[in-house]
């Protein structure tokens, strides 16, 4: 069992709130952290970037 929610239930929640201007997804292995990314760019029609390893964004 975990706590964590699944890409399903992430985007599940992030369809309650208003659409922001870009997602930084920043947790999991850089495959799965980038399907996240695509999912949210196409179901949830919201930018979506995965940063680089230590980079910062200014938000």
């Amino acid at each position: 069992m975990s706590a964590h929610a699944d890409a399903r239930q992430t985007i599940d929640w992030m369809r309650t709130g208003s659409r922001p201007d870009m997602v930084y997804v920043t947790h999991g292995e850089p495959a799965v952290a980038d399907a996240l990314r695509l999912r949210i760019e196409r179901e949830l029609h919201c930018a979506a970037r995965v940063p680089d390893h230590g980079e910062k964004v200014t938000i």
